[in-house]
């Protein structure tokens, strides 16, 4: 659940594109992201790992979160491939490399640096 919300919580949390796309997901994840910080905050309080583990309902909790970040996670694979239907082009490019891209779009310095990704031959524009 920790690995899939670091990879997620940039691009959820950090995309504006993204918060304007997906905005139901974009909810959806802060409110996981909020509850999962404040975890991390008891856990630092506690450094006993048998009683933060022993807290009634925390392995359901963290099992929802993993349910809730899928949830996100596919709606996000969805967005990206609408993206790849309409420039077949980012089929070229792996999936971080496109939400570089289409987070930055509006910052063609980093776009640039994708362009030998999806276009052969070419290094920069």
């Amino acid at each position: 659940m920790q690995g899939n919300w670091s990879r997620l919580e940039p691009i959820f949390i950090g995309s504006d594109d993204i918060k304007l796309q997906l905005p139901e997901q974009a909810k959806r994840f802060e409110n996981i992201d909020s509850q999962f910080k404040g975890l991390c905050m008891e856990a630092a309080e506690d450094v006993n790992v048998v009683n933060m583990c022993s807290v009634e309902n925390r392995l359901k909790l963290l099992q929802d979160f993993q349910l809730e970040i899928e949830i996100c996670e596919k709606s996000l694979k969805e967005y990206l491939g609408e993206k790849q239907k309409i420039f077949p082009r980012f089929y070229f490019a792996s999936e971080q490399a496109l939400l570089d891209i289409l987070s930055n779009g509006n910052n063609p310095e980093i776009v640039d640096n994708y362009v030998g990704a999806l276009f052969d031959g070419m290094k920069n524009l």
